[in-house]
C-alpha cells in the first residue's frame, strides 16, 4: 500500500513538474533549462544522498549511473526543446510514454508484466494514439 502511494506521490510531483517546465520551456532554451533543473536537482537529491552514506560507491555502481544520467539529460534537453516548439499538452504526454520502457525491457528479460503494468501499457498506447490523432485534426483544420 505504501508503494502506491509512494507511486501516486511522484506522478503528482512529476506532473507539477512537467507543468513548470512547460511554462518555463516558452522563455528559456532548452539547454538552459536542463542545467537550471539539475543544478536544483543536484542540491535537493544529491547532497542529501551523499550525506547519508548509504552504499559503496565503487567504480562499477557509478558507470550505470553516469549513463543513465547522460541519456536522462538528452531526453530532458529534447522533451523541454518539444515543448518550447510545440503545444505542451502533445509534448509532455509523449515524452512521458517513456515509462514504458522499463516495463518492455523487464517483459523482453523474462519478467512478465503484471495486470496494473499491461492497463498502464495500454493508457499509455492509447495516449499516444489519441495525442497523434488529436494534433493530425487540429493541422487539418488550420
Amino acid at each position: 500500500m505504501i508503494a502506491a502511494l509512494l507511486a501516486l506521490a511522484a506522478a503528482a510531483a512529476y506532473g507539477a513538474s512537467d507543468f513548470v517546465a512547460g511554462v518555463a520551456a516558452k522563455r528559456l532554451a532548452a539547454v538552459l533549462h536542463a542545467l537550471w533543473s539539475q543544478a536544483v536537482d543536484a542540491v535537493l537529491v544529491g547532497a542529501p544522498a551523499v550525506a547519508s552514506r548509504q552504499g559503496p560507491h565503487a567504480a562499477g555502481r557509478r558507470r550505470p549511473g553516469r549513463r543513465g544520467g547522460g541519456v536522462g539529460a538528452a531526453g530532458m534537453i529534447l522533451s523541454y526543446r518539444a515543448m518550447a516548439l510545440g503545444p505542451t499538452s502533445v509534448a509532455v504526454p509523449l515524452a512521458a510514454s517513456g515509462a514504458a520502457v522499463p516495463v518492455v525491457a523487464g517483459f523482453a528479460g523474462g519478467d512478465p508484466p503484471g495486470p496494473v503494468a499491461l492497463l498502464g501499457l495500454t493508457a499509455v498506447i492509447l495516449g499516444l494514439v489519441l495525442a497523434l490523432v488529436g494534433t493530425l485534426l487540429v493541422a487539418a483544420g488550420s
